[in-house]
């Protein structure tokens, strides 16, 4: 190795020793014990702020109201013009600001800050022609021909010289514009149309008008105005709908979303839940053909059930027909297939008798807790009692579940192994509401090709979210025969109904060392008992298990020890971002201080624990007295709520009557208490079970803004896809009581060093060179 060579390696070590010495800031993009909940996780809905409110550009006299602004940066060119979405009330532009087209070097989708000061000095321009009842309109170029927006359609908003009609223009001056809101081709969301382009060529005569309202997720739990990180949304909807309301599918975003400007709110989405076009009605075969069943047979051979096909009918008929779901393979085509118009063997083939008893959704109860849940096999069968092998056209058993390596949409055979060992016990999904619906995804109303097919073992209705462990038939964003659970895209979890205040009944400490508070440790119980329990979850790590993990029977020692008075408790959080409020990057803290402190921990009367992290110190960390957040807020630390507390989503639908249970997942609750199927609050902490959360696609999507953060096409021609399984789980921290210091804080001395050590490395390597 030459002399230039070691010295760039010197250079590369001290680069290195800089990246791992620099202290870490405040961070909670993982999901794990003491991680909020927030915009893009798979635990959490969005709900609209205020009502949503019309899009406007006015006549002069009234450019402090008009929703969308318009500057000129040129020479009063089209090209040289910038839009924005504002909800500033006042005429320039504001911070906050929403970017519609770049500017100034800034992305579309973006917001404006106070170091825009070239933009806020700029002059508003009218945006509309001055021409009586001119306003901006919001149009879409009908892709896929069906007469109606939905997916992959491409939305415009353009100014509209009098009352707006159908079309949009191509831009040729400032009161002359359409700026596209969605991706067409390869002219991407936030260009402006200009004369010649496809799809203006194409569309401009043709776009029909589409009602447009602007509706927001208060990020920062502000109320109704729009801040930095606000998620904003282009519904598909006339201005009023209510606050509250969920994001409507094929909504646009326009800023702060957990995917990028301009791409629509889909199914498979984070920020967006599928419902129920309707009631879910009973999967129906009748012994004598009849046109009203739903359940379909048909046979391309010598009559063996071995030849035959089986089909879900949406809209029950004589014969197999477009938009039927394929419950098996069928002439090369797969389970949870749709027929299509191509398909003319199976529509031409006849039915034949389906059943010789009642039709029955039977499971085998894999987990042997005598209730259906995650992991048990579903069959459709017309066997009287249990599930039979399927030996004839009128003896069958359909797997709508896999089971070991038997896939969903398989015939159950003589001798297979979920036949032998539960054919004779297995029993009728419970509840007396087992029916099929469908998520509409092309906005029809009515059953069509590519919408997603469920079937629910819970009643459903027209808005209703699809039930825990309800089976996929068709075009959900997971495939055929996969159960909808917790951490899916398409399910959203609720909370159990009742909550349990952290207070000194809840909370129980054990000390295993000499009565110093460094060798206690604390759960969270439900039951209430005299002793740690079974089910318990760990508030610290203790015996070697993390925090946010459960009891379980072979944690004697845990059990067996004697449990410490900890006093009165206070939830308390410290205001990182001072804005007076609790909201995303705030900590929260389990505490015996009194109100407004956080003390650090003295004593196992006397502690504050983390329950989320702060800086480098991980949730479920004791606080000591001198650490960076004690100093900081220690006296300045408000009660966070009086309604904080603790409930659950009910993974194995014991009920709540039964406890906290091992998998369910356990939530600090921040807000008024729940009632039952109520969606967990924004900014409730994940206290146990949160591999649930990661191993389903938790996202680390964060609120601050980027709007191409985790952009995904818009334009897609299908709903259907494969789930993701990608993992963002990290591990709590080991120790009760870390020695690594730091909250959010300017590095001080050892950057210094640090930066000096680099400089000096460099101007070696310079002299050697």
């Amino acid at each position: 190795m030459n002399n230039t060579s070691k010295n760039l390696l010197a250079v590369a070590l001290v680069l290195s020793f800089v990246a791992t010495a620099i202290p870490a800031v405040s961070a909670q993009s993982s999901v794990n014990f003491g991680s909020q909940v927030k915009l893009g996780d798979n635990d959490f809905l969005p709900l609209s702020a205020a009502v949503s409110i019309a899009l406007a550009a006015s006549q002069p006299a009234a450019l402090a109201a008009d929703t969308i602004k318009e500057v000129n940066f040129g020479t009063g060119g089209i090209a040289d013009s910038c839009f924005y979405y504002s909800l500033g009330a006042v005429a320039a532009i504001a911070k906050f600001d929403v970017r519609l087209t770049p500017c100034q070097g800034k992305a579309a989708g973006t917001q404006v800050t106070d170091s825009d000061v070239v933009e806020k000095a700029a002059p508003i321009i009218l945006a509309v022609p001055a021409v009586a009842a001119s306003a901006v309109k919001v149009v879409y170029a009908d892709i896929n021909a069906n007469g109606r927006y939905d997916l992959g359609d491409s939305v415009y908003l353009g100014s509209s010289s009098g009352a707006p009609a159908a079309g949009f223009s191509a831009s040729t001056g400032t009161t002359v514009w359409t700026i596209r809101l969605t991706s067409y081709g390869s002219m991407a969301a936030g260009t402006i149309v200009k004369p010649g382009d496809a799809d203006q060529t194409a569309y401009g005569a043709v776009a029909p008008l589409q009602p447009a309202s602007v509706a927001l997720f208060d990020a920062d739990l502000s109320g109704a105005v729009l801040n930095a990180g606000d998620a904003v949304y282009l519904y598909p909807a006339a201005a009023g709908v209510a606050a509250g309301t969920a994001v409507p599918v094929y909504a646009v975003r326009l800023a702060n979303g957990p995917m990028a400007f301009g791409t629509q709110v889909k199914l498979g989405d984070s920020d967006f839940k599928p419902t129920a076009t309707g009631a879910n009605t009973a999967l129906i075969a009748s012994a004598a053909i009849a046109a009203g069943d739903s359940v379909k047979e048909t046979n391309f051979g010598t009559g063996g059930i071995a030849d035959s096909c089986f089909y879900y009918q949406p809209v029950p008929g004589a014969l197999i027909a477009k938009g039927d779901v394929r419950l098996t393979p069928c002439q090369g085509k797969a389970a949870g297939t749709q027929v299509t118009d191509s398909d003319v063997v199976e529509k031409a083939a006849a039915a034949i008798t389906a059943r010789v008893t009642a039709l029955v959704v039977a499971f085998a109860d894999v987990n042997a807790n005598g209730r259906y849940d995650q992991g048990d096999s579903v069959y459709l069968t017309n066997a009287a009692a249990g599930f039979g092998a399927s030996t004839g056209t009128t003896a069958w058993t359909i797997r709508l579940t896999p089971y070991g390596s038997f896939a969903a949409g398989t015939m159950v055979k003589p001798g297979d192994a979920d036949q032998t060992a539960y054919g004779a016990t297995a029993i009728a999904v419970p509840g007396g509401a087992t029916g099929v619906t469908f998520f509409d995804v092309d906005l029809s109303t009515t059953a069509n090709l590519g919408d997603a097919y469920y079937l629910a073992f819970a009643a459903t209705g027209a808005g209703v979210r699809f039930p825990v462990y309800a089976i996929r038939l068709a075009n959900g964003p997971a495939a055929f025969g996969t159960q909808l659970k917790f951490g899916d895209s398409d399910f959203l979890p609720t909370a159990a109904g009742v909550v349990t205040a952290l207070a000194a009944a809840s909370v129980r400490e054990t000390n295993f060392g000499t009565g110093g508070i460094a060798d206690s440790c604390f759960y969270y119980s439900a039951a209430g008992a005299a002793a740690v329990s079974k089910f318990d979850v760990r508030l610290t790590p203790c015996q070697g298990k993390a925090a946010g993990t459960q009891v379980t029977d072979s944690d004697v020692v845990e059990k067996a020890a004697a449990v410490v008075a900890t006093g009165a408790l206070r939830v308390a959080f410290a205001d990182i971002n001072a804005d007076g409020k609790y909201n995303m990057g705030d900590s929260v803290y389990l505490t015996t201080g009194a109100a407004g402190v956080l003390p650090g921990s003295t004593g196992i009367a006397a502690f504050s624990i983390r329950l989320t992290p702060y800086g480098s110190f991980a949730a479920g960390t004791v606080v000591k007295p001198g650490d960076a957040d004690q100093t900081a807020y220690g006296a300045i630390a408000p009660t966070l709520t009086t309604a904080v507390g603790v409930t659950f989503f009910d993974t194995d639908l014991s009920t709540f009557a039964t406890g906290l249970n091992a998998g369910d997942v356990a939530y600090l609750f921040i807000g008024a208490a729940p009632a039952a199927g109520t969606p967990f609050a924004v900014y409730s902490v994940r206290l146990a079970g949160t591999s649930l959360v990661a191993n389903n696609g938790g996202s680390t999507v964060t609120n601050t803004g980027s709007s191409s953060s985790s952009s995904s096409s818009s334009s897609s021609s299908s709903s259907t896809g494969t789930s993701s399984s990608s993992s963002s789980s990290s591990s709590s921290s080991s120790s009760s009581m870390a020695s690594t210091s730091s909250g959010p804080q300017t590095p001080g001395f050892e950057l210094v060093a640090l930066v000096a050590a680099l400089g000096a490395a460099l101007v070696l390597v310079r002299r050697k060179l």
